[in-house]
């Protein structure tokens, strides 16, 4: 009898064409010297790129990129009661605001995260204190978790009652300089709905080299990335007590305490537990006005004078007639500029004072993303 023959199935590879960028991205902007970066930026998606990444984008999409400023301390769960305790002292006695922060402050409790019942009415435990509604976050990652490992994010944010389906992503850990501020860029997209659920449909976008693709800054730390294998890695539900701190002068900082489990499809049965105090100025406007539309074609101007004049009128002054726009690049924290104004001098003397009144003389411990803590903690990263 002959040996029989075991025939291998062949492999195979997916290859997706790549197709040109209809806005080639740019990843150098000669700005003039001394030029300081506006914390916001953003910029609505161009119609050539729904239609092209039509599973991906909505005619609604809307791209931003930000300077994100905040101060990120570990709370041992243990005191995470206590530091509620103080906050919410804090909240209810202005005198002691002033006392602690210096004249111009004031203090107030956000409701953003209650639960309430139907009819709107806030919930509330035994002892009287309101009820939070956990705030999910989702953390998408591929297998060995190279974008978390690396302290960068591509995360989806669900809280009850939100329409907005938004994407964002941080390309790593930022800079963390005394008293504990760190600088780093964030990106959001809004997307289709049921892209959390589909993340497939993210992929061809985010394999691009369009300017508008925040994903481009993730493949740069990891070149041999696939999207297409992109899956929910960590979730996250946080229990946030929210504080708004407003000086006379302006500035706004929020003041979170956030009491957080993590678990991971790639750790089942394990969780983690724990405690983070966040600071940052809140300098986003939802509805901002640095949005930039894309230009109309020159034949749209009809070539005359007085079409240009009347295109010029209806552009805002951040706008330009051609070109990628200037968003936020990773190197962008670097400019010593952003931490020259009197916001970031502010929250200099807040994140100081903040400090000694809850760690009472403890040096707190610069914490790291939630969902490298979570990851690390069940572990799946060193």
């Amino acid at each position: 009898m002959l040996p029989s023959l075991r025939i291998a199935a062949p492999v195979v590879t997916r290859v997706t064409p790549k197709l040109d960028p209809i806005m080639p991205a740019v990843t150098e902007f000669h700005d003039p010297i001394g030029y300081k970066p506006p914390l916001d930026m953003g910029v609505s998606v161009d119609p050539a790129l729904v239609n092209r990444y039509s599973g991906a984008l909505t005619p609604e999409s809307q791209f931003s990129s930000r300077i994100e400023r905040e101060t990120k301390w570990d709370v041992d769960v243990g005191d995470l009661a206590a530091f509620r305790d103080k906050l919410e002292t804090m909240a209810g006695d202005p005198k002691l605001v002033q006392e602690l922060l210096g004249k111009g402050w004031t203090m107030t409790r956000v409701q953003k995260y209650f639960a309430r019942d139907p009819n709107g009415t806030i919930l509330r435990d035994r002892e009287g204190k309101p009820v939070l509604e956990p705030m999910k976050d989702t953390y998408f990652d591929v297998p060995g978790l190279p974008i978390i490992s690396r302290e960068a994010a591509l995360r989806f944010r669900e809280l009850e009652g939100d329409t907005l389906n938004a994407v964002n992503v941080k390309p790593g850990p930022g800079i963390t300089v005394d008293p504990g501020i760190t600088t780093r860029v964030e990106y959001g997209l809004t997307v289709q709905p049921g892209v959390k659920q589909h993340p497939e449909r993210m992929a061809e976008f985010f394999g691009s080299d369009e300017h508008l693709n925040p994903f481009r800054h993730i493949r740069e730390l990891v070149p041999t990335l696939d999207p297409h294998e992109l899956q929910p890695a960590v979730h996250i539900s946080d229990l946030r007590n929210k504080y708004n701190l407003v000086h006379d002068d302006g500035t706004e900082v929020e003041v979170s305490l956030d009491n957080f489990k993590g678990t991971s499809p790639f750790a089942p049965g394990k969780n983690s537990h724990r405690g983070q105090l966040e600071m940052e100025v809140n300098h986003m406007q939802l509805t901002s006005d640095n949005v930039l539309g894309a230009a109309p074609p020159a034949a749209a101007a009809g070539g005359g004078l007085d079409d240009l004049a009347a295109l010029l009128a209806q552009m805002g002054g951040s706008a330009t007639l051609g070109g990628a726009p200037r968003i936020h690049q990773p190197s962008d924290i670097f400019n010593p500029l952003l931490r020259e104004d009197g916001a970031y001098h502010q929250q200099e003397a807040i994140t100081r004072a903040l400090g000694d009144y809850l760690y009472e003389g403890r040096t707190p411990e610069v914490a790291k993303q939630k969902a490298y803590v979570i990851a690390k903690d069940l572990g799946l990263v060193e």
